[in-house]
């Protein structure tokens, strides 16, 4: 993540984390396990000394990413499109069905503006798809498989899904594994290329796991992706399991059943909306 968010803020990489990447994706291609950790750690403490890791979102062909960005939340979406001019401007939440499941990374990897703009985290995801180091397989229990809340996530996001070894292609996203958010927000970077600002806005898409808005009611012409029915965001509704609306004063109000939560939620909300400059349409 810190590699794509240096590398997605146009941030110069030292020789030393070149060399070190290099000899990272070697090590993946060859199934050396041990050298791959190795070069791991060496590439995370270069980093880390840099100490020039920019905070999320991730900027990408157009659209912001916030979901499973370091230094991102609920909250940071939300002002972002607070200060883009929403509720003054219209804006509208696409939601992707089976987002996980219809993800096909062959479009991250044969991607060239999106290679062009992220050479070593194209370069770094290719190996990692390409290693017989990652884990493909999981275990569904039947403990896990009969549990309340498995059954009621199961219903919307695995429809059919059986107790027992589920392996995943080389193209798939891997349930639960760590690589998976990064490689899914590089999927829709992938296929948000050509998506072009309008209305006077510098975005076209702001992006949270699944969940796009757009100015536009009519989702993304994307491959592979089929979409629930768009939601117009008002001045009172419900989004990213918040229910929210604004109060006389015009301040963004957050709710949810959670109610630390919430809190938290709302006094990001507050404090980085205090420092918007008066008049930019907030």
């Amino acid at each position: 993540m810190d590699l794509c968010l240096l590398e997605s803020n146009g941030c110069s990489l030292p020789i030393s984390l070149k060399r070190v990447l290099a000899k990272l994706c070697s090590s993946l291609k060859t199934n050396n396990r041990l050298l791959a950790l190795k070069w791991v750690e060496i590439a995370l403490q270069i980093i880390v000394s840099q100490g020039n890791v920019p905070a999320g979102p991730i900027l990408l062909a157009g659209a912001e990413f916030h979901g499973f960005v370091r230094g991102c939340s609920p909250a940071s979406i939300l002002v972002s499109l607070r200060v883009s001019g929403w509720p003054r401007i219209t804006l509208w939440e696409h939601d992707i069905k089976s987002a996980f499941e219809s993800c096909d990374l062959d479009v991250i990897v044969s991607n060239h503006p999106l290679r062009s703009r992220l050479p070593r985290v194209l370069s770094l995801v290719g190996s990692i798809m390409s290693s017989d180091l990652i884990v493909r397989s999981a275990l569904l229990s039947d403990k896990i498989f009969s549990h309340p809340d498995f059954v009621a996530a199961s219903i919307k996001q695995f429809p059919g899904i059986q107790p027992g070894i589920r392996n995943f292609t080389t193209n798939e996203l891997i349930q639960g594994s760590p690589i998976s958010p990064i490689l899914f927000i590089l999927y829709i970077a992938a296929l948000s290329f050509g998506e072009i600002p309008s209305g006077g806005i510098k975005r076209s898409l702001w992006v949270y796991g699944d969940n796009v808005y757009s100015v536009s009611s009519l989702p993304p012409c994307w491959n592979n992706c089929q979409w629930k029915p768009p939601v117009r965001l008002g001045t009172r509704g419900k989004t990213l399991g918040l229910e929210y609306h604004l109060d006389d004063a015009g301040r963004l109000v957050v709710s949810h059943s959670n109610e630390a939560y919430s809190l938290g939620v709302q006094r990001k909300l507050d404090q980085q909306l205090a420092t918007v400059v008066k008049g930019s349409g907030v």
